[in-house]
């Protein structure tokens, strides 16, 4: 699960933000607590410009 995380927070790095969020969806779906990916999910979708996307996955780390 960590080499899924770091792979999707490679994309994010290098600005592959619709790369990063399948990957952190996919992650999420098998492990729905994973506090790093559900908060790493909503900043990706706030680098696209999707700010609701952004606060409801935001909201979801909390």
């Amino acid at each position: 699960m960590q080499a899924e995380y770091d792979d999707a927070m490679f994309d994010y790095s290098q600005g592959n933000y619709e790369s990063s969020i399948a990957k952190l969806k996919a992650l999420l779906a098998r492990e729905p607590g994973h506090f790093d990916a559900q908060l790493a999910l909503g900043m990706a979708y706030y680098r696209l410009g999707d700010y609701p996307a952004a606060i409801a996955e935001g909201h979801k780390a909390e």
